[in-house]
């Protein structure tokens, strides 16, 4: 393993975010979206991730024994699987999608419960992609547990991590070694290493990166600039507030369930529901519309509860997984609203 030079990040935050926390995001009247449904029924748990790969959908499986389904995003159809669940050479037991290279042809995908991160490149094949794997690196033993992450132009990797730092993003570089751990939740006065309450998904374009937070509404966007991390600007839309050194949920609404940074867009699924409401209720029915400049320019409301999305390359379609009635690929154009 190549010698590490560890160095030392400053994070800065820039004057466009130095509200203070009571100040509140407040949505704009939402607009309405109907989905299109694909004629093609598909039988599939609820993904993982739906990600777009060489012009194809990859639904990233958290059972059964192919590790992603791939499907043609123009009929629903799918066209073929990709991968093994298993503990052997090569198999993952939970494939999370931690980000994609399109200049490299280069993804990488981390089994969260191996502690596992392999890049592929993807090569065309007849209808079909196929990943081939380029690189593996195994996170070291009793460090940090990750989750979900995103991989930087540079190479470096930005994770959620969920245990044994006092603050909820790591940076990392390509052969996992911790270079250092920032955040603004929780607060200094309620620091712990058990940060599960504090986890949420990630999203970058170039070195620009994004983390919304699953247990709160809060966004943050940061920049990583030669040997700094720059906050660029956040957003609240409640308050954080503590039990303990974890949030209270009772008092609170659920956050955010995905994120997406796209060339000129981030694409937030938020829920905003009470973490008490019922079954299918607590699961999410908008999606709120960033520009990199945090500007919110727009609050869709759908006609479907909705699990992980992706949106296409041109930035004109939102492909999402539906939760109802039955779990299936939906998806929503946006041309004439952006």
């Amino acid at each position: 393993m190549k010698h590490i030079i560890f160095i030392l990040i400053i994070v800065i935050a820039s004057s466009c975010s130095d509200k203070k926390k009571s100040d509140l995001l407040i949505l704009d009247k939402s607009v309405s979206l109907k989905c299109i449904e694909y004629d093609n029924e598909l039988i599939m748990p609820n993904p993982l991730s739906i990600e777009l790969i060489d012009n194809s959908l990859y639904l990233f499986q958290p059972q059964g024994e192919d590790a992603a389904l791939i499907v043609d995003k123009n009929n629903g159809k799918i066209k073929g699987t990709w991968g093994k669940r298993g503990n052997g050479p090569g198999e993952f037991t939970y494939p999370l999608f931690w980000g994609e290279n399109p200049k490299e042809k280069q993804i990488y995908l981390y089994d969260m419960n191996r502690f596992i991160l392999r890049s592929y490149t993807y090569h065309h094949l007849s209808n079909k992609s196929d990943l081939v794997i380029k690189n593996e690196v195994k996170l070291k033993p009793n460090t940090v547990a990750l989750r979900y992450a995103t991989v930087l132009d540079n190479g470096n990797i930005i994770a959620s991590c969920i245990y044994n730092q006092e603050s909820p993003l790591l940076l990392m570089n390509n052969n996992l070694d911790s270079i250092n751990s920032f955040g603004d939740i929780p607060d200094k006065d309620h620091k712990s290493i058990d940060l599960r309450s504090y986890w949420g998904t990630l999203s970058s374009f170039q070195n620009k990166f994004v983390f919304a937070m699953a247990e709160l509404g809060y966004i943050v966007c940061y920049e990583q600039n030669k040997n700094e991390i720059i906050k660029k600007w956040e957003h609240y839309l409640e308050k954080p507030i503590y039990k303990g050194n974890a949030l209270n949920e009772k008092l609170l609404k659920r956050g955010f369930s995905n994120v997406k940074m796209t060339n000129n867009y981030i694409f937030c699924v938020y829920s905003g529901k009470k973490w008490d409401s019922p079954n299918m209720d607590v699961h999410p029915e908008t999606i709120l519309v960033f520009n990199h400049q945090g500007k919110l320019l727009k609050n869709f409301h759908l006609d479907r509860r909705i699990g992980k999305i992706v949106v296409s390359s041109d930035e004109k379609t939102i492909y999402a997984i539906s939760l109802e009635p039955e779990i299936s690929i939906i998806r929503y154009e946006i041309e004439n609203y952006l």
